[in-house]
């Protein structure tokens, strides 16, 4: 397949699984639809992306309904709330913000009282409706492209485990750095596949999965971003918030010999309300001002 990045031709796979079949995409954050598409390493660039790299993801995520997300507010609230802390130094009162993929507006909500302005883009309607309702956030049903060509200058941007969903992250990439000046900055989370444990886990790494798109390693954006007008400033280690009974669904899901085991546990409805942090180390924020 040719290299999105580098229009490369490569021949082989990195991770070559069964054949993919599916009827459709389960594109919800919760999405517990772990059956692999093959993956494909550019022998060029290094940039790794999956087989599906054609479908056209954005069409579809306009219709997402996630009810599980919504079920699950309380602890996404709290991973929120630790992600904004680490980014803090890099907004203030007088910072206007565009979070891209706002989603069901937890982030949001964290973030509009701490800063002048707030806006949020979203594909999927039934998260912008519910953003609006439950939180009040100026949230929007549109593309980068449809909210880019209608503003002259970005502040802040926030892009919170979206890039890896994109159709075209190298052209959005590349329009987001043409609306920003020496002053803005770019903050965007993504897994590194470079991590100890993807490595550990190769092909079985849970977040390799139907709607991600793209994977990337902490070499290739920073080879990219130097060579398209970027700089990268930091980049910060983020920590997963989740409740222990999520956790042992999505155990149950990849693990499903395990199911005699947590079936049961997952009945239990108290284990939704007890909260933990998990670091394995394959989650970063990266913070990128414009050259």
């Amino acid at each position: 397949m040719k290299c999105p990045n580098c229009n490369n031709i490569n021949k082989k796979y990195l991770y070559k699984y069964q054949e993919f079949i599916a009827d459709d995409y389960d594109l919800r954050c919760t999405s517990l639809q772990y059956q692999k598409p093959n993956l494909i390493k550019c022998i060029e660039c290094n940039l790794i992306f999956s087989e599906l790299l054609n479908i056209k993801f954005e069409k579809l995520y306009g219709d997402v309904i996630d009810e599980q997300y919504i079920k699950s507010i309380e602890f996404k609230k709290r991973y929120f709330q630790n992600t904004f802390k680490k980014i803090l130094k890099h907004v203030n009162k007088a910072s206007e913000v565009l979070e891209i993929g706002s989603y069901y507006g937890v982030f949001g909500s964290i973030i509009r009282p701490e800063v002048n302005k707030y806006k949020g883009i979203e594909l999927s309607s039934h998260a912008v409706e519910f953003a609006k309702k439950n939180y009040s956030l100026d949230v929007e049903s549109k593309s980068i492209d449809q909210h880019l060509d209608d503003i002259e200058k970005l502040d802040v941007i926030i892009m919170s485990h979206v890039i890896e969903h994109l159709d075209r992250p190298f052209e959005d990439l590349r329009k987001i750095r043409d609306k920003m000046n020496d002053k803005s900055i770019f903050i965007f989370s993504t897994y590194n596949m470079d991590s100890f444990i993807a490595k550990l886990l190769g092909k079985h790494y849970h977040w390799i999965m139907p709607m991600h798109k793209f994977y990337f390693t902490k070499s290739f954006l920073q080879n990219f971003m130097e060579n398209n007008g970027l700089e990268l400033v930091e980049t910060i280690t983020d920590t997963h918030t989740t409740s222990v009974m999520y956790f042992l669904t999505k155990i149950k899901t990849i693990l499903p010999f395990l199911n005699f085991i947590l079936g049961p546990l997952t009945n239990i409805n108290f284990l939704n309300k007890i909260y933990f942090k998990i670091n394995l180390g394959d989650l970063d924020l990266y913070v990128v001002r414009k050259k």
